[in-house]
């Protein structure tokens, strides 16, 4: 033992993993060599564990024991409490069980060494297991193509939220590959895990002579090392690989120009530069941005060695710029979390508090948008880059430490200002936006600190027939409809149908109208529980029951102020589900036929093309339609109303071309809805000699049908006065 850790040491290796509880004398070794262990708390993952009479009690009994033998202990790296339960136990048992059985495992292992690690080592034939609790995430992976474990090991880095990923094992068998594949494979491998973000790699395996339980294995030989330990090439490779990573000793390093910009953050700043200080980069210079402080701010920037630039108080953006310009840096990163991506590595948006550009490509297209003071500026500005074709990577391994709201008070006034920034993203890009106001992403969100609806509590697993799959996932709706009930404008529905109830009291209606509002409002109640529940506290278990209960209940409480401020923001900035988008027009409310003689021939696709384009830029809502649309163009109106637009191109010789252009008008169905049911509660009332209810009932469903008719009339005029500068008739 002394002899293979020494041996390990001297090739530059500081953690060995071992699948069963170790003997005290043995970490004691470990930290003679200055290596780590990372202890395997292996207990028969292979049995159907959970229905045997006592199994579940004799393998807590022997986690207890084995973490009491180690803890404390300095040599421990960490705790796996199990590895690889087979998919077909999984299977049997269930899912969730599994789960929450691993769970306790966890609770069990923090109870009896609360500083530790403690991980569950997985793999991909069980990747859907979902184990948020974890301190890191840990996957044994065998796969012989380096791309194909690169985007692999992306795919877990967007799975793992905010955690560490440690590669848990790595190898091949030298037995059927030969010495030298073994060695090309593995260095490959360990350079591969590092440069895609990994925290670790742990290779499988030392040495040839293993047992499989009393049983020595034969038939095939993983080990860096033969039997009598003689060196195999990969030792030498693997040993080289780990010197060389995560930066090769050749790489060309740019100058980055870190670019802080602060009003009023002396409370973070100390600790902001503080870190910066602690990078371990060869060159790299930062810029203090201080936008009109009036606390300490400077002083604190004072004592670091920073450029620092006061300016005047001009916004979050214009304080960006100010840095940008200042940098002398290839690359600009910026530090002020959840990223959007369309792919493992392919981002539509990152966040401000941990961006990096190069600075050529902020300055093609001028830097940061001065309209956004406080927040929107990431958005805007990944919005633009891809724009102009331009690719935003997703590191994993990129990590800031970020200072949540101290106070419920700030929290508010944050999402207030989120709010405020989603109107004005709105303002400028309404075609990203639906008639409600929300925002469609083409990729999808990851991390932690997103609501969840009900969605999240199911899912299918691909598991392939007889479950076979080797890569077994979890899928999940991206698109639920459950979500709505987390957006900001449920709270105005919750307001209609309250006014709806209202209308009702004393008489036969609302026996239907009161459960409506009743689910309405417990809908976000209950999806913010979901959130509560599955929220993760910091050193959780040495808290009391009650304790985490109030933690619980605050999240609750703030899962639902969220949607309610940041509903406050969009209204003061514009952003309504009644708001209208683009030029004044006499309204058109019936339907339009016009046409089109030209003389040169166009792709219709073109000529619609630059119809959405014209009305994009007045600043209309304007959206192609899709593969089983029958129309070419619509434009919003209002949320009641909207008008379609259908090209037909008749082809004459030589080359010319006749257009016929048809605008229809559109209700919505929430305008069909909302005047059927005001209309359904006025006649009731009436009938039932309620006539002050009855007449306001009336008047809103006469407001609903007016509205409907006036949004169908607006866009439709704007549809006709830009047919006729195009030039038909």
């Amino acid at each position: 033992m002394k002899r293979d850790f020494a041996q390990m040491a001297a090739n530059g290796f500081n953690v060995v993993r071992v699948h069963t509880g170790p003997p005290r004398w043995l970490l004691d070794v470990a930290l003679e060599h200055g290596l780590r262990v990372m202890v395997g708390l292996n207990w028969g993952e292979h049995m159907a564990f959970l229905d045997e009479p006592g199994k579940v009690e004799e393998i807590e009994a022997r986690i207890r024991r084995w973490i009491r033998v180690c803890a404390g202990h300095s040599a421990v790296f960490g705790y796996s409490i199990g590895n690889e339960i087979p998919a077909s136990i999984v299977r049997w048992h269930g899912r969730r069980r599994v789960e929450k059985f691993i769970e306790r495992l966890y609770r069990i292992a923090k109870e009896e060494d609360p500083d530790a690690l403690v991980t569950y080592v997985n793999y991909p034939s069980t990747e859907y297991l979902r184990l948020p609790f974890l301190d890191f995430v840990s996957f044994n992976v065998y796969l012989e193509s380096r791309r194909s474990l690169e985007d692999y090991l992306a795919r877990l880095h967007s799975l793992s939220e905010d955690h560490p990923v440690l590669l848990s094992e790595i190898g091949l068998d030298s037995l059927r590959n030969g010495e030298e594949t073994q060695a090309a494979m593995l260095s490959g491998q360990v350079r591969a895990a590092f440069r895609v973000g990994c925290a670790g790699v742990i290779v499988f395996a030392w040495t040839d002579e293993w047992y499989h339980g009393k049983f020595r294995v034969e038939d095939w030989a993983f080990g860096l090392t033969t039997r009598d330990r003689t060196a195999k090439p990969a030792l030498q490779a693997v040993s080289r690989a780990f010197a060389e990573s995560p930066f090769p000793p050749d790489l060309h390093w740019p100058k980055i120009s870190v670019v802080v910009s602060t009003l009023n953050g002396a409370a973070t700043l100390r600790d902001t530069l503080a870190g910066l200080e602690q990078l371990d980069y060869p060159d790299y210079e930062v810029i203090v941005v201080n936008d009109g402080s009036t606390d300490a701010t400077p002083q604190i920037a004072s004592e670091y060695h920073v450029r620092l630039i006061t300016t005047k108080n001009q916004g979050l953006s214009a304080a960006r710029n100010v840095g940008t310009r200042a940098a002398t840096g290839e690359i600009v990163a910026f530090i002020g979390p959840n990223p959007v991506l369309l792919s493992d590595t392919v981002a539509e948006h990152i966040p401000g508090c941990n961006m990096a550009f190069r600075k050529d490509a902020l300055e093609a297209i001028g830097g940061f948008d001065p309209v956004f003071r406080a927040a929107g500026d990431d958005v805007d500005i990944c919005w633009r880059l891809r724009d102009r074709g331009e690719l935003i990577g997703y590191s994993p391994a990129a990590v800031v430490w970020h200072h949540r709201r101290k106070s419920i008070r700030r929290f508010w006034k944050q999402q207030v200002g989120y709010g405020k920034a989603e109107a004005l993203l709105e303002h400028k890009w309404p075609a990203r936006y639906n008639s409600i106001g929300q925002l469609s992403w083409r990729g999808r969100l990851y991390g932690r600190g997103v609501s969840l609806d009900f969605s999240a509590m199911h899912g299918r697993v691909y598991q392939g027939v007889w479950g076979t799959a080797p890569f077994q996932s979890l899928y999940e709706s991206r698109n639920s409809r459950w979500s709505m009930a987390l957006a900001p404008e449920w709270y105005l529905m919750i307001a209609l149908l309250a006014g709806m109830f209202l209308l009702s009291l004393g008489w036969g209606a609302s026996i239907v109208v009161g459960p409506i509002l009743l689910v309405a409002i417990v809908l976000p109640i209950a999806q913010a529980s979901i959130s509560a529940r599955r929220a993760n506290f910091v050193a959780g278990t040495r808290k009391p029951w009650w304790s985490l209960l109030g933690l619980r209940v605050v999240v609750l409480v703030l899962d639902l102020l969220q949607p309610m401020a940041r509903l406050r923001g969009r209204i003061r900035g514009g952003l309504t589900p009644w708001r209208r988008r683009g030029p004044t027009a006499r309204p058109r409310y019936r339907r339009l036929e016009m046409t089109y003689w030209r003389d040169k021939r166009e792709a219709p696709e073109e000529t619609l093309r630059k119809l959405q384009a014209e009305l994009s830029h007045a600043g209309a809502i304007a959206r192609a339609g899709g593969e089983f649309d029958s129309w070419d163009l619509e434009l919003s109106g209002g949320p009641l109303g909207r008008s379609r637009l259908l090209l037909a191109v008749e082809e004459h010789a030589p080359g010319k071309q006749y257009l016929r252009f048809r605008v229809s008008p559109k209700y919505s169905k929430s305008a069909v809805v909302l005047s059927a049911a005001f209309a359904a509660l006025a006649i009731s009332a009436l009938w039932s000699g309620v006539w002050l209810s009855g007449l306001v009932s009336a008047i809103a469903a006469a407001f609903v049908v007016a509205r409907a008719l006036t949004d169908t009339g607006f866009s439709g005029g704007i549809m006709r006065d830009l047919l006729e500068r195009f030039g038909a008739a």
